[in-house]
């Protein structure tokens, strides 16, 4: 064991080499010089953000070896600049307020939870243990935005060196996350909206489609919105794409108050009061908050989640879910773009499952 944990300091050692070159004042000299405020914020758009990624250390009965495994794979992702680490000890404190162990951390709805309260679209958890004189360790790589889970496993002589067997694994996992960013990242509707509402639209054209009510509360900063943003983009998606969306006018608040205890309690039973033909039910939740300033540019976050019922049998007949920012003037306008960029993206998805009900 005495053998393993040397090994795998040194290599962690040399993997951090080139970091800490960069950041010497040599680098620093030769850095190009800080351009304006606006092109700043253009960098930081949600879009052209490196994908931020978070390395929990691995469940395993020698803590050490969990921790020194999780070092091993975020030092080498580090070293690629398209990617993000999340600090240890920001993840560190969220499993000490979400009174979470590492071996519940490492189930994919924990691993989610834990991906979401660190500001993390990856989230890489794993286990490392001992079957048959051989030394397991495998990871598991979780989109928190789109909840697909990819597994890489490796594995090595116990009386072996440790060494390879993790710079092997954190191989697999980079090149997971590189090749399957698409399916761990949500999909970016926001780039040519229209186009590909229009294009849905155009492919249901002459379908029967189920009539379909939305309930999204949405709430900023804890406060409620008087115009929620996500719920109108769904809605808008839903009347382009032919479906006939009933219109709660007055049951407008008393919906949005059921999506709050819906999810609180998620027992909630459809409200009685909706039309007989009222087919679907998208219910949903929306947040925002706040995010940096970039001189006069501001950054918001937004998450949208969705549940798709069918009415009569009261089933979720399908989920997604999406995180995204936005930037604008004012940070309430930013917030809204945010969730309406989520919106869209979620409707993309959504809409055709809702036309096969």
């Amino acid at each position: 064991m005495a053998t393993w944990l040397k090994v795998v300091r040194l290599a962690v050692g040399a993997m951090l080499i080139p970091s800490i070159a960069a950041a010497s004042p040599a680098a620093e000299s030769a850095a190009p010089v800080q351009r304006d405020n606006a092109a700043r914020a253009v960098e930081v758009a949600p879009h052209t953000l490196p994908l931020t990624v978070a390395v929990l250390p691995f469940d395993s009965k020698d803590k050490v070896i969990g921790l020194q495994t999780a070092e091993v794979i975020g030092a080498r992702l580090s070293a690629d600049p398209s990617l993000q680490l999340v600090e240890r000890e920001r993840l560190e404190a969220i499993l000490d307020e979400q009174k979470l162990s590492l071996s519940a951390a490492v189930r994919p709805e924990e691993a989610a939870r834990i991906g979401w309260l660190a500001g993390a679209q990856v989230l890489v958890v794993g286990r490392a243990y001992v079957i048959d004189e051989q030394l397991l360790v495998t990871a598991r790589t979780v989109g928190v935005e789109t909840g697909r889970v990819y597994i890489a496993q490796a594995r090595g002589g116990i009386q072996s060196e440790l060494l390879p067997v993790l710079d092997k694994l954190a191989e697999q996992v980079h090149r997971d996350i590189l090749a399957r960013r698409s399916q761990l990242v949500a999909p970016d509707s926001g780039a040519d909206t229209e186009k590909l509402l229009r294009a849905l639209a155009d492919s249901l054209k002459g379908r029967k489609l189920p009539k379909v009510v939305v309930a999204v509360s949405e709430e900023h900063y804890g406060a409620p919105a008087v115009d929620p943003a996500a719920e109108t983009e769904l809605m808008v998606w839903l009347k382009e794409c032919g479906f006939e969306v009933f219109d709660p006018g007055n049951l407008e608040r008393s919906m949005h108050e059921w999506a709050r205890n819906y999810y609180a309690s998620d027992d909630a039973a459809i409200p009685r009061v909706l039309p007989e033909d009222v087919n679907i039910v998208v219910i949903g939740q929306a947040f925002s908050e706040a995010g940096g300033r970039f001189g006069d540019i501001v950054s918001a976050k937004g998450r949208v989640e969705v549940r798709v019922l069918d009415r009569k049998t009261e089933a979720v007949v399908a989920i997604a879910r999406r995180t995204t920012a936005a930037l604008d003037l004012s940070e309430r306008i930013a917030a809204k773009k945010a969730l309406q960029d989520a919106a869209s993206s979620i409707a993309y998805e959504l809409i055709p499952k809702l036309a096969a009900q």
